[in-house]
């Protein structure tokens, strides 16, 4: 043997020795990765869940929202059909609110069977899959590391960080939260097959993947996540041989990750089925903005401040807001380019120091590769970007960040016992905040936009969101102000065009509201909400045969569509035909059988036709489904007058009274029957109340002239 071959083979021998070493640097810092008692995991399990509860339990007191809740839940008549053949046919097939997500219509239509209308059950569900979200990533992280305490701090700044309050607290956003219940059960039982492959095994992480794309189309990273886990913590070896840290020849790399790429095609195969049908479903509901809109650049530039805007909103989440406007008309291209190029050198510095701290470059490829989707290249919506995309992505940067302070802490007994009170403080500050933003900002649709407003007044998105919740609310001054300030925004928007004039139209402003209205037809001639309102400026213009024309070409392309049911209604009675009439409220109760304002216009129209008796029982039906109306009193105490039942029409106004006592049409209805019974002086106390309440209401007065000539007439005799 001649030197250079002793030199060789002493080179090979100590390069060997050097590989079986490797594996042991993965967790550099920590002597040893201990996995700990079983009851101690079982603690830190309970503590984690009480934990992540009671921050979101002030939810159950929070409202629906008008902010997609009504198109997922409190509108959506398929939902509210409940778990139904037909329902779960309907939930695999549309695309309805512009995305393709099976998983979480069916658990809307659960919480829906369970909970009806009350929003309380709606959000605990979401709060619950939430807290086990926290609970199966600690258990996930401590079954991949062996590493408790790193484990259950990333598990706890995952569940109590204030960024995901709005995937919880939103009831519409249920798909985040089940599509992560899916991710991690994936990703667990694709650890568990790592550990000893088989087909089996691997047929279960496919299930548990299909089970994440069917809630939500943002998992499809997820095969991308894996091979980052192949890479640290797993360091698969075995049937495809263990990953180092040494620096192989790019045939070895390329042979080592090209047989785990091929190992997950079928990840990669339903991942591009779920992405074009994910597109072809957002465009197709216009939720994808042309290139001509935004630019290629533009986007490019957005989604580099976003990357670092998303950071730092991880360490200082403040402020805190469900709209984040977009500046393409304002992007400072020079702070881009940099920002773009921070990355790409944060990128390699990772890399470089991939040796010693693997779990650096994965927590940060998780964190840049899970964003993909969402950061703003195929934009979706209107926002710059929104907290809800962080919910997953945010895990990488929490495993890089404990596991790198857990080895600097290693290195550094001293500072341990100051992390360590550092990091309670700041879980405790995440829950405080978070438990805030849950109770103060998300209990309704205005408190959640006025606070985006109080932060940033810009954009027709949250203008329109607020003027709408106060419109539904009757303060139409308020939301017409709103409504004037999205218009400054985009002048040419349908929807807001379109409130703006109903507003309009409830002052009986009709030439400013019917010109809004033309220019939101020529926007939008197609748009449901504009004809339905040009149907309601018809109405109120004396024109109910072209109101009634209006009606019917929504009510063609949408059947259920209430609003419009309820105006053909109107525009039937103007021209009397009130069994046509009847008709179309009876259609809208079997869309929606317990709305009320059908049942009693219902039996309006039956005394109207002089069906007294049937009537009387559509408004008490419509006391069954919800008592204490005033109304409802009111109108089987006319009907009851008709009838000259006039001491049980005076105990249903006494009612009316009970539940609305500044309802002046119930007291002077009152003071009718009471005149009728010669109790005069009961009839002019409620004449006199009927005119202080509304002193324009003439009937009132004279009634009040009468009653107290009566009470005269009687004092002279």
């Amino acid at each position: 043997m001649n030197s250079s071959e002793a030199r060789r083979k002493k080179r090979n021998a100590a390069a060997a020795e050097k590989a079986k070493a490797i594996p042991q640097q993965e967790t550099a810092g920590d002597q040893k990765p201990a996995t700990g008692s079983a009851v101690r995991t079982a603690v830190i399990c309970v503590i984690l869940a009480a934990a992540t509860l009671l921050t979101y339990q002030g939810v159950r007191h929070n409202e629906f929202l008008s902010y997609d809740d009504t198109d997922y839940v409190l509108q959506n008549r398929q939902v509210q059909h409940g778990l139904t053949k037909q329902s779960i046919a309907w939930a695999f097939t549309t695309t309805h609110a512009s995305n393709w997500h099976p998983l979480t219509w069916i658990s809307h239509m659960i919480d829906w069977q369970l909970y009806g209308s009350n929003p309380a059950g709606h959000h605990m569900t979401s709060v619950l899959l939430h807290t086990a979200n926290a609970v199966l990533l600690f258990l996930l992280l401590l079954y991949m590391t062996g590493f408790m305490w790193r484990s259950a701090m990333v598990a706890f700044l995952f569940a109590l960080h204030p960024l995901h309050a709005e995937s919880v607290a939103w009831i519409a956003e249920r798909k985040d939260v089940l599509c992560a219940f899916f991710w991690f059960l994936t990703t667990i039982a694709y650890v568990w097959y790592a550990r000893r492959t088989s087909w089996k095994r691997f047929g279960w992480v496919i299930v548990g993947f299909a089970g994440a794309l069917l809630s939500k189309p943002m998992a499809v990273t997820l095969p991308f996540t894996l091979l980052l886990l192949d890479y640290w913590p797993l360091r698969r070896k075995g049937l495809y041989g263990r990953i180092t840290l040494q620096n192989g020849t790019l045939r070895q790399w390329a042979s080592v990750w090209g047989r785990l790429c091929i190992e997950k095609w079928p990840f990669f195969a339903m991942t591009v089925v779920s992405s074009i049908v994910t597109f072809f479903a957002q465009k197709a509901g216009g939720a994808v903005s042309q290139l001509q809109v935004l630019p290629l650049w533009t986007r490019l530039c957005n989604s580099a401040m976003s990357y670092w805007r998303y950071i730092l909103k991880m360490f200082w989440p403040d402020p805190l807001m469900t709209y984040y406007h977009h500046e393409s008309r304002h992007i400072v291209i020079p702070l881009a380019i940099m920002l773009i190029l921070l990355l790409a050198l944060l990128t390699a510095g990772l890399w470089f120091i991939r040796k010693k701290r693997p779990y650096a470059i994965t927590g940060w490829l998780w964190y840049l590769g899970t964003l993909v989707p969402v950061i703003g290249i195929v934009q979706v919506g209107v926002q710059a970007m929104a907290e809800r995309y962080t919910y997953l992505p945010l895990i990488g940067l929490f495993i890089a960040i404990v596991w790198c302070t857990a080895d600097s802490a290693g290195r550094l007994p001293k500072i341990k016992p100051v992390i360590q009170i550092v990091a309670v403080i700041a879980i405790a500050a995440m829950a405080v905040r978070t438990h805030a933003q849950v109770v103060t900002v998300w209990k309704n649709t205005v408190t959640l936009f006025s606070h985006v407003l109080q932060n940033d007044p810009r954009g027709e998105f949250p203008n329109l969101s607020l003027g709408a919740a106060y419109m539904r609310q009757g303060k139409l001054a308020e939301a017409q102000q709103y409504f004037e300030r999205a218009l400054s925004y985009n002048p040419l928007g349908p929807q807001t065009l379109s409130y703006y004039a109903f507003c309009l139209m409830q002052t009986r402003n009709l030439v400013a509201a019917g010109q809004s209205l033309e220019r939101a037809k020529r926007v939008a001639p197609n748009n449901r909400d504009v004809i339905a309102n040009m149907a309601e400026w018809c109405l109120l213009s004396g024109r109910p045969a072209e109101a009634e024309e209006y009606c019917r070409k929504v009510i063609a392309a949408s059947p259920d569509f209430i609003t419009a049911r309820f105006y053909l209604a109107d525009a039937l009675q103007a021209q009397n035909r009130l069994t046509e009439a009847a008709q179309e409220y009876r259609e809208i109760l079997a869309i929606e059988p317990d709305n009320t304002d059908a049942i009693n216009n219902l039996g309006i129209l039956y005394g109207k036709q002089g069906m007294s008796d049937e009537a009387i029982q559509q408004f008490k039906r419509s006391l069954a489904v919800k008592p204490g109306q005033a109304l409802a009193h009111s109108n089987i105490g006319r009907v009851l007058m008709e009838k000259n039942r006039v001491a049980e029409a005076v105990q249903e106004f006494t009612e009316a009274l009970r539940f609305d006592s500044a309802n002046a049409v119930a007291h002077n209805n009152l003071g009718v029957a009471l005149f009728q019974q010669a109790d005069y002086e009961g009839a002019v106390r409620h004449f006199a109340q009927a005119v202080r309440l509304d002193t324009a209401y003439a009937d009132a007065g004279r009634n009040l002239a009468l009653a107290q000539a009566r009470i005269n007439a009687g004092k002279t005799k």
